[in-house]
């Protein structure tokens, strides 16, 4: 009986926490944890594994992110369709905190998260990444566009360069060829792709900056949003002239 129940105890605590908000999304499912993290799933198939922010410090000397954010009273706090996170993440290194808000808003077909970061004091940054993680199996050797300014493949071998493709968007569509995933960026974003892991557990990482460096002055907020819409098939024309 004590084996019984030790086992039964590890088994719970091993079992994954569930997330803080499953928001529908046509025939996907937007899951979002407390941390701010999220996943996009659809049936079988993930979209997006993970979503993490992080604040790199100049020449990626050291970085923080959502793994240090210190919740403010009483967030997150969900109110119908919309979910809001309030913190604080401290770089002591840096000697900034970050005042941190989140925003995820269920639309009809969509939803939108929108990002805030704000420093107390002047701070060096190389740059403020929302890393997109893209599993493998879903998206390789299929075609993403960073509408207007460039199309590329997920590659299905690992690249010589591991970033295979950049380029300030407006909009970025994921496999128009068959279950497409659009993000919309609210404005103008600079987007970096990229081919992440080892040969045995590869996978892509989209990543939007909320601040592009390489200084963010005290109490200037810097902000990032962006509309996911699952199995979008709007008609998309890459531009050629």
């Amino acid at each position: 009986m004590r084996y019984f129940v030790s086992l039964t105890v590890l088994m719970c605590s091993l079992a994954p926490a569930a997330p803080f908000a499953v928001l529908p999304v046509g025939e996907a499912e937007f899951r979002l944890e407390a941390t701010g993290d999220f996943q996009l799933v659809q049936g079988e198939t993930v979209l997006i594994s993970a979503a993490r922010v992080t604040i790199a410090a100049p020449g990626w000397q050291h970085s923080v992110g959502l793994s240090r954010l210190q919740p403010a009273e009483g967030y997150p706090v969900r109110d119908g369709d919309t979910v809001t996170l309030k913190g604080t993440i401290p770089d002591e290194k840096a000697g900034v905190n970050w005042t941190y808000l989140q925003r995820v808003t269920r639309l009809p077909a969509a939803v939108r998260v929108e990002y805030e970061l704000t420093p107390d004091r002047d701070a060096a940054i190389s740059e403020a990444p929302v890393f997109l993680d893209l599993p493998l199996a879903t998206w390789s050797g299929r075609t993403i566009m960073l509408l207007p300014s460039a199309l590329g493949q997920f590659p299905p071998r690992k690249p010589a360069s591991r970033h295979f493709l950049s380029g300030t968007a407006r909009r970025a569509v994921l496999g128009p060829e068959n279950l497409p995933l659009s993000i919309e960026f609210a404005d103008l974003a600079l987007c970096t792709v990229q081919d992440m892991g080892t040969e045995a557990n590869r996978f892509y990482q989209l990543y939007p900056r909320i601040a592009p460096g390489p200084q963010v002055k005290a109490g200037e907020t810097k902000r990032l949003a962006m509309t996911f819409t699952p199995n979008d098939h709007t008609p998309v024309v890459f531009p050629t002239v």
